[in-house]
């Protein structure tokens, strides 16, 4: 069972509702003598999911044929075809089993994120390592993308000679 908390003023702590406390100290009542492990849970950050939206998603749809990664729907397809495939889940939906993504908050910090590339980098080559730098990546950002000179990621990439 997993419980979701934030610790509170004066050292208390908040399990978000009066519903959810109850279900806790029934949870409590009903494990007695059970052992917890009690650990922080460190929000993702923005910069990793600006690199998974602006390098990581974009990369994987140039890669793709018959897409373009300059089209939103692309990127957006491929996008819910990644996190279906790395994050989700089997369920039954008339009688049928099928697999449906779940969400990607804060998953990106747990290894979901370096999950996706080790697979890009066995799928599509060398070239992902050198284009998946995050440094290369935040250059891009702040100092080109800012300048106006390349308006995305890729195109950056390709101009560079970084990918083919």
């Amino acid at each position: 069972m997993e419980f979701n908390a934030i610790s509170g003023p004066n050292g208390q702590l908040s399990l978000g509702s009066e519903y959810n406390a109850k279900k806790f100290r029934q949870y409590l009542k009903d494990n007695i003598g059970m052992r917890f492990l009690i650990s922080t849970l460190i929000p993702e950050s923005n910069k990793q999911r600006r690199f998974f939206e602006g390098a990581v998603i974009p990369l994987l749809t140039y890669y793709q044929e018959e897409m373009d990664h300059h089209n939103t729907e692309d990127r957006r397809r491929v996008r819910e075809w990644i996190l279906t495939e790395f994050n989700g889940e089997w369920v039954m939906v008339a009688g049928k089993k099928i697999r449906v993504k779940k969400t990607s908050k804060g998953k990106l910090r747990d290894g979901l994120l370096e999950s996706i590339i080790d697979w890009m980098c066995d799928n599509y080559g060398a070239d992902v390592p050198k284009a998946l730098e995050p440094g290369r990546y935040n250059n891009w950002r702040d100092v080109l993308y800012g300048a106006g000179d390349i308006d995305n990621y890729i195109d950056y990439l390709v101009e560079s000679r970084i990918i083919k």
